[in-house]
């Protein structure tokens, strides 16, 4: 039986939970009936090393390197031109049955350049746009953006508010559906029993899990601590699990506040942290209003 081809198209694999969510889909992707390529904007990246052997890789430019990155999305014209002269010599004279943008922004521009390498094109959203319009600098306009996703075949949602926000924001466009991420409880309770890496030093200690970016507000969990400590005396500790661009300004930060003794940055863990070893679950965002702080309880569901 012939494989059905399938390009997937991503910026690159230096993030957190989109690309993790990609390469949990591609752990248990059927390459025996799927013939799957990966086009990467840039190589490397946190969640590289999880993918599977039998998925072909593409990628344009190695990553991660911030100055390039900035160059090619600050200068729109020559960016274009560059974009569309790399995609065609990357990608050759392969076609493909289907062709899916994983996620907003440029892998959306990139895959506008190649509809042509595929009878059916898909994209996937996976954040409300309405609420963080993080692509928009991106395309020249709104316009242009609306314009790409009126040409896909389909759009995948993550949630039902990402479908209406995208409504909203766009207007009409492709035919969608929602989508939900992949969660396979067996394997998370089979990670329970791993050892948990890390050990407590403090009598409260606070988490939190995610790329430490702008968009995370890492920062209010270090201010947090600092008055914790300096105004109610409080014996407190916060971890934080992941890594991003903004490590050194949290490390600084964590300095100029004096709890620098009292910030783990754990980094990347494939083992399990134990939810059992915090009291408190820390959900950040740059909007106030989408900040949580959980209970232990709770917090399974968010790291989820």
């Amino acid at each position: 039986m012939q494989k059905k081809k399938i390009l997937f198209i991503h910026e690159s694999l230096n993030g957190g939970g989109a690309e993790k969510v990609f390469s949990d889909y591609m752990a248990r992707f059927d390459f025996d009936r799927y013939d799957v390529t990966l086009l990467l904007l840039f190589g490397g990246g946190t969640h590289a090393e999880s993918l599977p052997p039998s998925l072909k890789v593409i990628t344009l430019y190695p990553g991660p390197h911030r100055g390039l990155r900035r160059l090619l999305w600050h200068y729109r014209l020559s960016r274009n031109a560059m974009l569309w002269r790399d995609a065609l010599s990357a990608l050759g004279n392969k076609r493909f049955d289907v062709t899916v943008s994983f996620l907003e922004g440029p892998a959306l521009l990139v895959h506008s350049m190649i509809m042509n390498r595929a009878p059916r094109n898909v994209s996937w959203v996976h954040v409300d746009l309405k609420v963080n319009h993080w692509s928009k600098w991106v395309f020249s306009s709104l316009e242009e953006e609306r314009n790409i996703y009126r040409q896909l075949d389909e759009i995948a949602y993550v949630s039902e508010s990402a479908r209406a926000a995208h409504r909203d924001l766009f207007g009409p466009t492709a035919p969608g559906r929602v989508t939900l991420n992949l969660v396979e409880p067996e394997i998370i309770r089979a990670r329970g029993s791993e050892p948990c890496p890390m050990r407590k030093k403090r009598v409260l200690t606070l988490c939190n899990v995610g790329r430490l970016s702008y968009q995370k507000k890492q920062a209010r969990l270090i201010d947090a601590v600092a008055i914790l400590t300096e105004k109610y005396d409080i014996d407190v500790e916060a971890w934080l699990v992941g890594q991003g661009e903004d490590r050194k300004m949290l490390e600084r930060r964590a300095r100029d506040k004096r709890v620098a003794d009292r910030i783990v940055f754990c980094g990347i863990r494939r083992t399990r942290i134990r939810l059992s070893a915090i009291q408190t679950y820390s959900c950040l965002h740059r909007k106030p209003k989408d900040s949580r702080w959980l209970s232990p309880r709770l917090s399974v569901w968010a790291s989820l």
